[in-house]
């Protein structure tokens, strides 16, 4: 069930992202928020995948779960700073 909570993150990070490229310019903020509380979900996801593969007997299995969680957190981390990068091009924000 992580797993698939994570990987349903992804998802929406990847719809909050078109609306940050092409939705309403007034709305780009709030589908930033929408992507950071995805990347958050993900986040809890990961967390609750490395508490519990220790517990698991079988390692190999364990291992394959880590490496799958690894490479959504990576593939989010990723998609986070395009958002940032986004959200700061086409909203005019500025880091001042």
């Amino acid at each position: 069930v992580p797993l698939d909570v994570a990987s349903k993150s992804i998802e929406l990070i990847k719809l909050a992202q078109q609306l940050i490229l092409h939705g309403n310019i007034n709305a780009i903020s709030d589908a930033g928020s929408a992507a950071a509380l995805a990347s958050a979900a993900l986040t809890s996801a990961g967390l609750n995948v490395r508490i519990n593969t220790p517990g698991l007997k079988d390692r190999a299995i364990a291992a394959k779960l880590v490496m799958e969680i690894d490479k959504l957190e990576s593939q989010a981390a990723d998609l986070q700073a395009q958002i940032q990068e986004q959200l700061y091009q086409r909203g005019g924000l500025t880091s001042e």
